[in-house]
């Protein structure tokens, strides 16, 4: 059973990459992410891509919600609490906005960072937590792979 998970995702991802990197939908969703107004009077159609990319990322994150609840056994809302949330969105500003690979770096590291810190206590790990992800904010805002292109 643990293939098959892992071949869905995978094909999911390579399917999202594909849209994303090789079809005229990841140019209209880039020239939209830069200028939406410039966007529209090129010509783009910004209501269907925006509508789009909700629908892809939505589509993600129901597939990330399932295969949670088939792991954890268990869907409450306490799963979702705001801790969990704003680890999740400090991982992808952690690894940088925009890239690919950014963010799943970010998981890792910022992930790892948390579980590392487990033994201080819930609070303090949480609050290390955020110091890490308020310095990235401030002084890095194109993340880790902003690190990297700068370099």
């Amino acid at each position: 059973m643990y293939l098959v998970v892992v071949a869905v995702v995978v094909g999911s991802v390579a399917v999202m990459y594909q849209v994303c990197e090789r079809t005229s939908a990841g140019q209209a969703f880039r020239a939209i992410r830069e200028d939406e107004v410039l966007a529209q009077t090129l010509g783009i159609d910004t209501t269907r891509y925006k509508l789009l990319a909700f629908a892809l990322s939505s589509g993600f994150a129901g597939l990330a919600g399932g295969l949670y609840a088939y792991y954890v056994q268990l869907v409450s809302p306490v799963v979702a609490s705001a801790a969990t949330t704003s680890l999740v969105i400090g991982m992808v500003v952690f690894g940088g906005l925009g890239t690919l690979w950014g963010p799943v770096l970010g998981a890792l590291l910022l992930y790892g960072l948390y579980e590392g810190l487990r033994f201080v206590g819930v609070v303090y790990n949480l609050v290390a937590v955020g110091f890490v992800i308020m310095v990235f904010v401030i002084f890095f805002p194109r993340g880790l792979a902003g690190l990297g292109r700068s370099a």
